[in-house]
């Protein structure tokens, strides 16, 4: 954690250009039917930012600086959707993610939604989605996680005010 603008805030250390990317785990790979939301905020120019996100059940929800998308993706080869949202360096904005996953069929296998809406910081939340991607073989659980990608270690990226909360 560092201070930034006055509050403490998780930032993705740079130290090491070795390791541009980072995925911690913080719950129990069992979990499951949680929303999680974040504030997200990346230093870095219009030619150069980081990616950042969260992990909810299995599934990377990823804002990506440099490509201007919001990503959802479970295993490349699986499952990789994306849409474009346009961010800017320096400006807060707030992600908030879900994961829906129906009663298992027979064989085994779930079908599922997941969901993510973006948006800036202190403004209202949209009703809207802002991607919305089914899974015929959902992922059922897994533990919820942050997600950090600074490319050649130029420029950090910060999260703050994180919460998982059980689906309503």
């Amino acid at each position: 954690m560092i201070e930034r603008e006055g509050n403490k805030v998780l930032a993705r250390v740079i130290d090491n250009p070795l390791f541009q990317r980072t995925i911690t785990l913080i719950g129990h790979p069992g979990d499951s039917n949680y929303t999680m939301q974040v504030d997200i905020l990346t230093d870095g120019n219009r030619r150069s930012m980081c990616s950042a996100g969260v992990v909810n059940q299995r599934y990377a929800i990823l804002l990506k600086g440099n490509h201007q998308q919001l990503e959802v993706t479970s295993s490349v080869y699986r499952l990789q959707e994306s849409v474009p949202y346009a961010w800017k360096a320096g400006e807060w904005y707030t992600m908030k993610t879900r994961v829906e996953v129906a009663p298992a069929a027979p064989d085994g296998a779930s079908a599922g939604v997941v969901r993510a809406k973006v948006w800036p910081t202190g403004e209202p939340e949209p009703e809207a989605w802002t991607i919305e991607v089914e899974h015929g073989h959902a992922q059922r659980n897994g533990a919820p996680g942050l997600l950090g990608f600074t490319p050649q270690s130029r420029f950090r990226v910060y999260l703050d005010n994180l919460s998982v909360t059980p689906n309503e």
